[in-house]
């Protein structure tokens, strides 16, 4: 609440040109290192360069090393500044440098995307991080949803697509007895934690917020 306070105008101006709610940039944001409250101690050139020498992903890690280098030559940050996790993830929404270079944005306009330390940067990358992977601006992740009694737990398998409207026809509710905005919209049911445990009509957005990590 006080970062949605503190960038509540950037976040709209990210919503207005990404189509990502601020609430979900915020989500992304304090997930990923508290809100910056720590975003890794490692030097990202060293830890890729070790990673590309000895490590189980030679092959991943020397393309990222290389893709370090890159954003260091067009000078969006310095290597003294370029601090992220021991695996090289970088700034306030770590990102891999491939990440980087293929959606990191500069909200700002000084032709850098500075992730490190500009916090606008950062969540205006991220946004587009899920602009570009499909996200459907207007719509929620999903809805946690009351089963009926004797429901065949078959149909929860997190792959078959219905309508809201055809899952109603199985007795299912959102919970508190709400409705449902758009009964159109196609989902799949989770159910995490089995029979005794919650369960979720989950919306394309879900799938979205998985790809970022």
């Amino acid at each position: 609440r006080k970062n949605l306070a503190q960038y509540g105008a950037v976040l709209e101006q990210i919503r207005a040109r990404f189509g990502v709610e601020p609430h979900v940039v915020l989500s992304v944001w304090g997930m990923e290192t508290n809100y910056g409250g720590y975003m890794g101690s490692h030097y990202t050139i060293r830890s890729l360069a070790t990673l590309a020498y000895e490590g189980r992903r030679k092959d991943f890690y020397r393309k990222e090393l290389i893709n370090a280098l890159r954003i260091l030559e067009q000078g969006h940050t310095t290597q003294d500044r370029m601090i992220g996790s021991w695996a090289g993830a970088m700034g306030h929404t770590q990102f891999m440098p491939s990440s980087f270079l293929a959606y990191a944005a500069d909200y700002e306009g000084d032709g850098r995307s500075d992730i490190w330390n500009n916090i606008p940067d950062a969540l205006a990358s991220t946004a587009n991080y899920l602009n570009k992977f499909g996200w459907r601006p207007g719509e929620t992740w999903g809805y946690e949803v009351v089963l009926p009694q004797g429901f065949d737990y078959g149909l929860a398998d997190e792959r078959t697509k219905r309508s809201i409207a055809q899952w109603t026809q199985f007795g299912i509710q959102r919970t508190g007895g709400r409705p449902f905005p758009r009964p159109g919209d196609e989902a799949t049911l989770y159910v995490p934690a089995g029979a005794n445990g919650p369960a979720f009509l989950l919306l394309p957005n879900f799938r979205v917020i998985k790809r970022y990590n």
